[in-house]
């Protein structure tokens, strides 16, 4: 008797699983930082496969905020070292998911 491959639901099923995993280890490990809803909030987005560029523009858009608070927010996330800067400046300036190295020590950077 040959053995079935698994189709092409439980391979579906355990990419999905994977990435709830790997969303759970990550807030496991980033309980303690301090993250507003807004930064949570685009975090979640950038863990759930973010497609194209995460800029300021976007995060005001999804979050419903002004640009000031979403450039706050921004910094704010940076200096945890969650979203890391793209290499372009100025206007053309995006984010993008960090490979985080650990969890956050006391002053919230990655360890």
């Amino acid at each position: 008797m040959v053995p079935r491959l698994p189709g092409p639901r439980l391979c579906d099923a355990a990419t999905i699983f994977a990435a709830v995993l790997r969303k759970a280890r990550f807030w496991d490990t980033w309980a303690t930082a301090l993250l507003n809803p807004s930064q949570r909030a685009i975090i979640n987005r950038l863990l759930d496969g973010w497609q194209g560029k995460l800029t300021s523009s976007k995060w005001v858009k999804i979050t419903k905020c002004s640009q000031d608070t979403a450039l706050h927010d921004v910094d704010g996330a940076l200096c945890c070292g969650i979203p890391v800067k793209e290499a372009a400046v100025g206007r053309n300036t995006s984010y993008a998911q960090a490979v985080l190295l650990g969890p956050p020590r006391p002053n919230g950077v990655p360890g």
